[in-house]
């Protein structure tokens, strides 16, 4: 079984993770991939550069005891 940073360190840079829209429905949708997430930024559909940012956190039911 290969966990998080053998995949990230591995070939697999096409790998979509998630694919987000925009505030407005209005923006067609962007796919962030692995090698989005190495590099930190993404461009969207009007060439603009997205800076990517993770943030990890627990699970609901452990946050509130």
């Amino acid at each position: 079984m290969m966990n998080i940073f053998e995949f990230l360190k591995g070939n697999n840079s096409n790998v979509v993770v998630k694919t987000l829209k925009g505030k407005y429905g209005k923006r067609k949708p962007i796919s962030i991939t692995v090698g989005n997430i190495s590099d930190g930024y993404v461009y969207d559909t009007n060439g603009n550069k997205n800076e990517i940012v993770v943030f990890l956190r627990k699970d609901k039911k452990d946050r509130y005891q």
